[in-house]
C-alpha cells in the first residue's frame, strides 16, 4: 500500500486472528486496529511489537501474539466504528463498548454479535458515520 502509484498515501488498520476448530490456541496480530476482546472478561488480547497502520511505512513488521482459550472462552473482533459511535456528541469508546457487551458475554457467539450489534445501534445517534464489524469466535 505504501508503494501504490498514483494513489497517494493511504492508510488501512487491520487484525488478523487465526484459531483452528478444535483447537484452544489462538495466534493474532494488529496494524493500526483495536485489540481483540477475550470474552467472557472483555479483556484485550494484547499485541505484541509495534501496531503501524498498513500504508504508514513500505518495511512494517507486525508480530504475532498467541494465548490458548479456555472451554468457556471466546474472542470478540470488532473494528473502530464500535466504539467511535456518538450520542449527544459523546464518544462511546472502550469502556462503553465493554459495558455495552457485559451483559451478552456468555452468550452463544452468533447471539452475542447480533445483539451487541443492536445495542450499539440502540446507543448510537444516527447516522452511523464508520464502519461498524463483530466479530466472536469461538473454537468448538
Amino acid at each position: 500500500m505504501a508503494e501504490r502509484p498514483g494513489r497517494g498515501r493511504q492508510l488501512v488498520s487491520a487484525a488478523c486472528v487465526r484459531c483452528s476448530p478444535g483447537d484452544s490456541e489462538i495466534t493474532w496480530a494488529s496494524a493500526g486496529h483495536p485489540a481483540p476482546l477475550a470474552l467472557p472478561g472483555l479483556g484485550e488480547l494484547p499485541p505484541r511489537g509495534s501496531t503501524f497502520l498498513l500504508g504508514a511505512e513500505p518495511d512494517i513488521e507486525l508480530t504475532n501474539a498467541s494465548g490458548r482459550l479456555g472451554v468457556d472462552e471466546e474472542v470478540l473482533v470488532y473494528t473502530d466504528g464500535a466504539t467511535d459511535v456518538r450520542r449527544d456528541g459523546s464518544l462511546l469508546g472502550l469502556a462503553g463498548l465493554t459495558g455495552l457487551l457485559a451483559p451478552f458475554a456468555g452468550l452463544p457467539a452468533r447471539e452475542l454479535a447480533d445483539r451487541a450489534q443492536e445495542a450499539l445501534l440502540e446507543w448510537a445517534d444516527p447516522p452511523i458515520r464508520d464502519d461498524l464489524c463483530l466479530l466472536v469466535l469461538r473454537p468448538r
